[in-house]
């Protein structure tokens, strides 16, 4: 027999082993930006999150870098024409979630690409959970005849429970929600959306 595997998405993760982005720097701004900028109000229940301008300000550079190396290691995956294109970070925002904040589930439309970056995360401060986008699937899920969920197309969620220097990139349609956060330690992090556009 021959396996067709269709329909995959794709969650791409990576450490930021190199210490290209200074995170105890990043907590500070983002800590003092809390501190004199109201939280909007988006998925987030509790917690802080700051407007979507952060790709403008010159202190998330390195960050920005970072993301732009491994966004090219996914372009060269899917085939993208990288001739005439570039990646285009649309918006950029911190969230922080203290004791039980979490984020409800949505995505992140008009956009190709989302990636979040852990600035500051422990265990327990709350995983990133995706969804299973195949809403077909769910109208038979079958987990009363699996041994395990060791084969990942058998899943109808995702969880990562992130870490310090942890980027996450993944498919803007990709629902996903952030579970509470069950510590005391605050927990920062950066999304943002990308697009590729002509040049």
């Amino acid at each position: 027999m021959v396996l067709h595997t269709t329909f995959s998405t794709e969650i791409w993760e990576e450490y930021d082993h190199q210490c290209i982005v200074n995170n105890e720097s990043l907590a500070k701004v983002i800590t003092n930006r809390s501190l004199a900028e109201s939280s909007r109000e988006l998925s987030n229940v509790g917690g802080w999150q700051s407007n979507d301008d952060l790709a403008e300000d010159a202190q998330f550079t390195d960050l920005i870098s970072f993301v732009r190396q491994k966004l090219l290691k996914v372009a060269l995956h899917n085939n993208y024409i990288t001739h005439g294109f570039e990646c285009v970070i649309v918006n950029m925002w911190a969230n922080i979630n203290k004791f039980r904040d979490f984020n409800k589930a949505h995505l992140h439309p008009n956009s190709d690409w989302s990636f979040a970056y852990y600035v500051k995360a422990t265990e327990d401060s709350g995983g990133i959970v995706f969804c299973d986008p195949r809403v077909r699937r769910l109208m038979n899920v079958q987990d009363e005849i699996l041994i395990d969920y060791s084969n990942d197309s058998q899943h109808s969620t995702y969880t990562v429970n992130p870490l310090n220097g942890q980027l996450i990139i993944f498919p803007s349609y990709l629902e996903h929600y952030v579970e509470p956060n069950l510590t005391q330690e605050t927990r920062i992090s950066i999304s943002g959306n990308i697009r590729y556009e002509k040049i």
